[in-house]
């Protein structure tokens, strides 16, 4: 069938349950739905871009500070990026968060379930750094936090606690604008977050939707933005 023919087909439809529509109100809405098609379909990429850009918020890093926090998540990819930092001399403390355990971990170690024994991500992380050379003396691993916000919280108190005026928070390229409203309450304390990310070791964000990886994070994340936005 012609498309001449299916867009008669089409009317003819339309005409039948709305006989008040107007001819030149239909055809008009047809060429507007096709144009808008062309263009996606010719910039697609740029908009992809843009919707995965929309959720990077990094700053360009100088001088020196206090500490370099780590997000727990993707301890693997950060881990290695605040080493990275660490060696570039920004700040010869690093402190690594969260208190997920990983899943993984404890399949493979059923010792895994005796709380005497912690696989959450703080100390995969910790464990990662020193497997990057990071000094284990140079590592304070937090157990604490489930979430960002959690562990913004967990690290508002140890800044407090050490006095820290400016630190480092190193979490996911995709994550960051989250993190950024996460940590939005700092400035109330006088304490500078600057955020530096790791890219993704599994799928290039700048091409996030080629990967169900970078697909369900993309969604994810815009899912947990707008919880954050709505809920703090």
């Amino acid at each position: 069938m012609k498309i001449a023919e299916a867009l008669d087909i089409a009317w003819w439809k339309v005409k039948s349950f709305y006989p008040w529509a107007k001819p030149k109100r239909f055809w008009a809405t047809w060429r507007l739905l096709f144009t808008f098609g062309i263009l996606v379909l010719i910039f697609h990429v740029y908009i992809l871009q843009a919707i995965g850009g929309f959720l990077i918020n990094t700053d360009n890093l100088s001088g020196k500070f206090d500490a370099i926090f780590v997000l727990g998540g993707n301890t693997f990819d950060s881990s290695n990026h605040a080493a990275e930092l660490y060696f570039k001399g920004f700040s010869k403390n690093i402190v690594t968060l969260g208190a997920n355990e990983n899943v993984s971990i404890k399949t493979i170690f059923p010792e895994a379930s005796d709380r005497k024994i912690r696989h959450s991500d703080s100390f995969i992380s910790r464990d990662q750094l020193m497997l990057k050379e990071v000094p284990e003396n140079r590592i304070i691993p937090l157990d604490l936090g489930f979430n960002a916000q959690e562990e913004a919280n967990a690290i508002l108190n140890h800044c407090k606690q050490k006095g820290y005026e400016k630190i480092i928070v190193v979490s996911g390229k995709l994550h960051t604008r989250r993190i950024r409203y996460a940590f939005k309450h700092f400035d109330d304390h006088q304490i500078e977050v600057l955020l530096s990310s790791s890219n993704q070791s599994d799928y290039e964000e700048d091409y996030w939707w080629k990967s169900e990886g970078g697909v369900i994070m993309v969604n994810n994340e815009y899912i947990k933005l707008l919880y954050y936005y709505l809920n703090y």
